[in-house]
């Protein structure tokens, strides 16, 4: 004892008074010898023994032992080539998951493993990564047929999952029937859960096994940063799609965290979130509503702001949304009904009251983006057109999309708002493009060049703020208006879409009727303006368009024209397609314009890599004194 060692005197005086106090402290001493001893514990899993080592709470501890112990369970069938594993070695690994899982920050119970090693958690990770998805479906089984009913039984567990108030309320905001609340159109059919499904063969045996790793995947994927990390967890989700489909609870809140990355992580993420969604509204029609409306939010969320680092993002998102609309047509058709229906009601209000706070509703970036999904929806669907008379129903929403976007872009004819004016015309050629229909966008970028000349008239500055780009603008400021780099974006912005909107039409027999209003404009375009720039790229195309004209009248004059022949019509737009001025005239441009943009890529690259030498330069030198 150290207090016999120490003090003597004071050891006698005890054992003479208080000997108890001696026993106690005995006891006390073997306790502390007990906890300096490491615990160790053998277990028999599968007919073989396991060392597991505990810490001072009396948690196992995962270590590489027990990592190589489950992974020699796991064993490929020579017959079938598939992952095998006996129960209780899936019961281990899904517990060093639920340990891995709690490392890394999540608030839960304290498990019953531990991982304390960082390589131990990473080897634990990509071992239930890459072998437990095909060990799962093995210890299911083959699927059975079943009704509906079979899987509202296996929801049980998930029905008794706590979930808060905040979503309960977005259970109620999800469900169907606040569309149905419209009473201005005929509904299509609506998504039923009554529909055959699959049920796995020992689904009530496993499916509490694997409850417990689908439930801790989704509190991994909600904690991790990492993108790498991020991506390798979504595509584990994705192949365990069709087991989650089966929770009705615990799916409805994995969608709402793939949403979420979808609309906020890199790209890279963003497209495996898109892939494990559109399985998932595949796998279920009750799903489609639920990822239409949460997805619209999320977009509308997070473009508030446009930049040119967030602008490939945003159409990222709009192409992937449009490919999501078309997996359940039917059910799509509603909702946009709706959502255009809001804009049109936007713009009505802003053009009887000229408020400024109601203009501000409509001109603003969440509503220009807006009409730019709806465009990209509708041409994504007149791609299937022919294919689903619902397809057809929602490309027949071109005609009130047009004419919200044309409301937009007369509301206020400013030629501070020339960027938000040239927008609306780009959406315009976009539905040209896709839909194969006819819209005045040519003529509609003519009117802008009386914009384009009250932004001329003042002495153009060289101004020292950098230009984002007129594609990430929707008001010129008074000192953008000055500004020589804005000038020539916003011209070569009209030039492009005049020319776009040009070669759309080169094939069309009509083309030299199109182009005689905008002849006029063009011509009093260049009388009055004072820029040699702008008179250069509008006098080429005014001069391309006019041989282009001729020729079309020439090679109408050649062939005998019958309106009620389709052969006829298409053997004139294949002549008209076929060395044209128009057409020569726009591929020499693409190639010119590709070249510059490469250019301007490159040295955007260089100056990037330039400033990232010199920081780590100016950090040498910080460290070096």
């Amino acid at each position: 004892m150290k207090i016999a060692e120490n003090d003597p005197e004071f050891m006698e005086f005890l054992k003479e008074h208080d000997a108890d106090l001696l026993d106690t402290q005995d006891m006390e001493e073997e306790e502390e010898v007990k906890e300096e001893e490491p615990m160790e514990q053998t277990s028999t899993i599968a007919g073989r023994k396991l060392r597991l080592r505990k810490d001072g709470d009396g948690r196992k501890i995962v270590d590489d032992d027990v990592v190589d112990f489950i992974e020699d369970g796991i064993k490929v069938d020579a017959e079938t080539g598939q992952l095998k594993a006996q129960e209780r070695v899936v019961h281990l690994a899904v517990k060093c998951f639920v340990a891995c899982v709690a490392r890394v920050g999540v608030k839960m119970d304290p498990p019953e493993f531990v991982v304390e090693n960082q390589q131990v958690f990473e080897r634990v990770v990509r071992m239930c990564f890459q072998q437990l998805t095909p060990v799962f479906y093995n210890l299911l089984g083959q699927v059975e047929k079943r009704t509906e009913e079979v899987r509202e039984e296996s929801d049980e567990d998930a029905e008794d999952e706590k979930i808060g108030d905040e979503d309960d309320e977005d259970d109620a905001e999800d469900s169907a029937s606040e569309v149905a609340s419209e009473q201005d159109y005929e509904k299509p059919v609506q998504a039923v859960d009554a529909v055959p499904t699959e049920i796995f063969k020992h689904w009530k045996k496993f499916s509490p096994l694997v409850k417990q790793f689908l439930q801790h995947l989704m509190m991994f994927l909600d904690e991790v940063r990492h993108d790498d990390v991020i991506f390798s967890t979504l595509k584990v989700i994705e192949q365990l799609a069709e087991i989650y489909i089966h929770y009705k609870v615990m799916r409805k809140r994995l969608v709402k965290s793939l949403i979420k990355i979808w609309s906020q992580k890199t790209e890279r993420c963003r497209l495996m979130a898109f892939v494990a969604l559109s399985k998932f509204c595949k796998l279920n029609d009750t799903i489609v509503p639920i990822v239409l409306k949460s997805c619209y939010v999320s977009y509308i969320s997070n473009v508030r702001v446009v930049t040119p680092e967030t602008l490939p993002l945003i159409s990222l998102m709009q192409r992937t949304y449009a490919e999501l609309a078309m997996i359940r047509p039917s059910i799509t058709y509603p909702y946009m009904f709706v959502y255009i229906r809001q804009c049109s009601i936007h713009i009505r209000n802003a053009m009887i009251a000229k408020r400024k706070d109601m203009v501000r509703t409509v001109y603003n970036w969440q509503f220009v983006q807006s009409l730019y999904l709806w465009c990209e929806v509708i041409g994504k669907a007149s791609k299937y057109h022919g294919r689903e008379k619902n397809y057809q129903s929602i490309e027949e929403l071109i005609f009130p999309l047009t004419q919200v976007v044309t409301a937009t872009m007369k509301l206020f004819p400013s030629a501070k708002l020339l960027p938000l004016r040239l927008h609306c015309v780009r959406m315009f050629v976009q539905l040209q493009k896709s839909c194969d229909v006819f819209i005045p966008s040519l003529y509609h970028c003519a009117e802008l060049l009386d914009n384009l000349i009250e932004t001329t008239q003042k002495k153009p500055k060289t101004m020292n703020a950098n230009f984002v780009g007129i594609r990430c603008i929707l008001k010129a400021s008074d000192t953008l208006l000055v500004d020589d780099a804005y000038r020539r974006a916003a011209s070569e912005g009209l030039h492009e879409l005049m020319l776009d909107s040009a070669y759309e039409l080169a094939t069309d027999s009509g083309f030299p009727d199109v182009v005689v209003p905008v002849d006029a404009k063009i011509r009093a375009f260049l009388k009055k303006s004072r820029s040699a720039n702008d008179k250069t790229l509008f006098k080429d195309l005014l001069k391309v368009m006019r041989e282009h004209a001729e020729h079309v009248n020439l090679v109408v004059l050649a062939k005998q024209v019958d309106l009620n022949d389709p052969a006829s019509m298409e053997s004139i737009h294949l002549a008209l397609g076929m060395n044209s001025p128009l057409v020569k005239f726009y591929h020499t441009w693409k190639v010119q314009k590709e070249a510059q943009r490469k250019v301007l890529e490159d040295a955007q690259k260089s100056a990037e890599e330039e400033e990232k030498r010199m920081n780590k330069a100016r950090k040498v030198e910080i460290n070096g004194e």
